[in-house]
């Protein structure tokens, strides 16, 4: 059995087998994964390795994971590969949404031939065989025929798009995202107190590999992704986890930006054709940028707007 492990700087180790995570050190509280988990768990919680771990100290206090200051001129954007495999969706069934099956016509041609049969045959048209025995074949035959012609129109050649809402809906929990997050970049509460933290989910608009608009207006894509924005006294701090959801790959960025190198906050709507437009914020700094979509947010203006206000008054 491989594991996968988060080192003292939340940083993804692996894959190892069990006594090769042993040996690297893990405590009772190092946070482990494997295929068949839902989600990170302390290693101590995990059946297969709470016998190897059972001598060391059951009292350790738990490590936050630690991040390394960044000096003055200096901004941090990391991305890694989450292998977390506790999302219960139906990726075949995504991609027929974007990509719909045409159900070829040959398809429908034997259950109508059945059918056909079976009235002629109901109608008295076979004259060599009884009557009795010609109904009872006549009938059989039509309730095969209809049988196929349900079968076949249920097949999941299109997917709705409130199908394909459903299965979105509920990945991301916002106290579960903001809690991974200050884990992710090692922080506490207290050191990203000068504004709550910010939330958005929303499909992802840039780089995705399909999209499509739905009956309703709305534009969806192939990518759907949850950010959370912290604000310490002198950095800002970003967190992104981003879902395919046509092949389940996850990926997760993390951010860090003093504020004074901020050189441009801004919003911009992304309109399409027929389609209601999509609402983004960019953050530029030097050498690098930050996109993220902001629906989903009742309030979204007046927490850019905030946003904004904290830049002005830390850049001075």
């Amino acid at each position: 059995m491989q594991f996968y492990y988060l080192d003292q700087n939340g940083k993804q180790a692996g894959p190892l087998d069990i006594y090769q995570l042993i040996s690297v050190g893990i405590t009772p509280y190092t946070k482990v994964w494997t295929e068949g988990m839902d989600t990170w768990k302390p290693a101590k919680e995990v059946e297969q390795l709470r016998s190897l771990i059972g001598s060391m100290s059951q009292q350790m206090p738990p490590p936050r994971a630690t991040v390394a200051p960044m000096t003055q001129n200096q901004h941090r954007h990391e991305v890694t590969v989450s292998p977390l495999s506790n999302i219960n969706i139906n990726y075949k069934r995504n991609r027929l949404y974007f990509y719909p099956k045409q159900i070829s016509s040959p398809r429908w041609i034997a259950p109508f031939i059945l059918i056909g049969f079976g009235v002629a045959m109901f109608a008295g048209l076979f004259r060599f065989i009884p009557q009795d025995e010609s109904r009872i074949i006549a009938l059989i035959l039509m309730f095969i025929g209809v049988v196929l012609i349900i079968i076949i129109s249920s097949s999941n050649t299109t997917v709705s798009d409130q199908e394909y809402d459903s299965a979105i809906k509920n990945i991301f929990n916002k106290a579960d995202t903001i809690s991974w997050a200050l884990d992710k970049l090692g922080l506490d509460e207290d050191q990203v107190n000068e504004i709550q933290p910010v939330y958005f989910h929303d499909f992802r608009t840039i780089k995705v590999a399909a999209e499509k608009i739905g009956a309703d207006g709305k534009l969806r894509t192939s990518k759907y992704e949850a950010t959370v924005l912290f604000f310490s006294n002198t950095q800002m701090y970003m967190y992104q986890q981003v879902l395919d959801m046509l092949d389940g790959t996850q990926l997760e960025y993390t951010m860090e930006y003093f504020y004074k190198d901020i050189v441009c906050f801004s919003t911009f709507t992304k309109t399409y054709k027929n389609a209601k437009g999509v609402s983004t914020f960019q953050l530029i700094v030097p050498n690098d940028e930050f996109y993220c979509s902001m629906g989903n947010i009742s309030d979204a203006d007046a927490v850019i707007g905030a946003v904004k206000q904290k830049l002005r008054e830390k850049r001075g």
